[in-house]
């Protein structure tokens, strides 16, 4: 018997003493627990569809005693072997991260429920965990979002789908998940080849929680090539840190110069899973939301805000922007700075890892010749 029928017996073990309503409470109780075109709607809501209350306070109330009357209270009384399968099909995935559309399979499979006509007929997961706790049979599973907060009605609603995790397992994934998060932070694009060969893979519910994160809306994922690179676009890492300065100055920049220039730009730190490569930002500067790339005069727009520039920063710009410096050799620049206060270790530092400079080596090494990036073709 499937978890539909089931509840149906619940609401109507017989077809003695069935009342003008009967037809009524069963669709409005199958409709609140998912089993409608609608995956999650509100007491209200249902009690709107089945013109049940008055106003919008009592529509909920009369649907709340509908479901308590007809199925909550007679739960208790009856031998529910659906429930108890169900019970048993969750407590399977108890030691790990299941898709939604992977749990719905497993349902399928234990013919829990029956093979939709349409995709609007498909049971909600969402709806069958409000069932199983409004029946107090949930033993610790919640729907989650891949930022790992429960998932809202508002996000079933707009078609985000879920994930199945029970609470014995949360704090081990959400502490890999963080750990994961953090990287971009460091590397700016991150190379999944390289993380895979670190210590990472030995945290608890590593893959799953590396799922989870390759599924989110922010984040930016090329899997056209191998290695496989990601970043998350809308949190404050080193790259966009670096992007944000180069937009204090210019809002398009030729790619290669781009890459190049951050390429040197990373060679400043030693980072144990490696530097971005620059396969990896000339895919990001292709195909990342937060940027705009024109295949036809290879530039790329940075729709970045502009900002975090340093007092260096500040007067390396200056220089660079006066008409006779705009190419400049690197003793100008230098001078120009020591002039400015700063130590010759912070002006050489700062000068080859800057990502406001593109270094030409066209002439050769003491012939760099040093510029803005993006002033090539402004």
């Amino acid at each position: 018997m499937t978890l539909e029928q089931t509840i149906r017996s619940i609401i109507n073990p017989s077809s003695a003493g069935r009342t003008g309503n009967h037809e009524r409470d069963t669709g409005l109780i199958l409709c609140y627990y998912g089993f409608d075109d609608e995956p999650c709607p509100t007491m209200d809501e249902v009690g709107e569809k089945y013109e049940i209350g008055t106003s919008s306070g009592r529509k909920a109330e009369r649907v709340r005693q509908i479901i308590n009357h007809k199925l909550k209270l007679r739960t208790d009384q009856l031998n529910l072997p659906a429930f108890e399968q169900l019970k048993r099909v969750l407590n399977s995935l108890k030691n790990t991260v299941s898709r939604e559309r992977a749990v719905f399979d497993l349902l399928l499979e234990n013919k829990l429920i029956t093979q939709p006509k349409s995709k609007k007929s498909i049971p909600s997961i969402y709806g069958l965990m409000r069932l199983l706790n409004h029946l107090c049979l949930n033993d610790g599973y919640d729907l989650y979002d891949t930022e790992l907060n429960k998932l809202t009605r508002e996000q079933v609603q707009q078609g985000h789908e879920g994930w199945l995790i029970h609470s014995s397992i949360y704090k081990a994934i959400n502490k890999s998940t963080n750990l994961l998060t953090r990287l971009p932070g460091r590397y700016g694009v991150c190379d999944l080849g390289a993380i895979k060969k670190s210590e990472l893979p030995k945290s608890p519910y590593f893959k799953e929680a590396l799922e989870m994160v390759l599924c989110r809306d922010n984040c930016w994922v090329d899997q056209r090539e191998k290695p496989l690179y990601f970043t998350l676009v809308d949190r404050e890492n080193r790259l966009l840190n670096q992007l944000s300065k180069i937009a204090s100055v210019h809002r398009g920049v030729p790619i290669g110069s781009l890459v190049d220039t951050l390429i040197d730009s990373f060679k400043q730190r030693s980072l144990p899973m490696g530097r971005p490569t620059k396969k990896a930002l000339n895919s990001f500067f292709m195909s990342a939301p937060i940027l705009h790339y024109n295949p036809e005069t290879k530039m790329v727009r940075l729709n970045v805000e502009p900002g975090g520039l340093t007092d260096i920063d500040e007067h390396t710009i200056t220089f660079l922007k006066r008409k006779d410096n705009r190419f400049s050799p690197y003793v100008p620049l230098r001078d120009y700075l020591l002039e400015q206060g700063y130590s010759a270790h912070h002006i050489t530092q700062h000068i080859r890892f800057s990502p406001l400079i593109f270094i030409d080596r066209a002439g050769g090494r003491m012939h760099h010749i040093y510029s803005l990036v993006g002033s090539q073709t402004s």
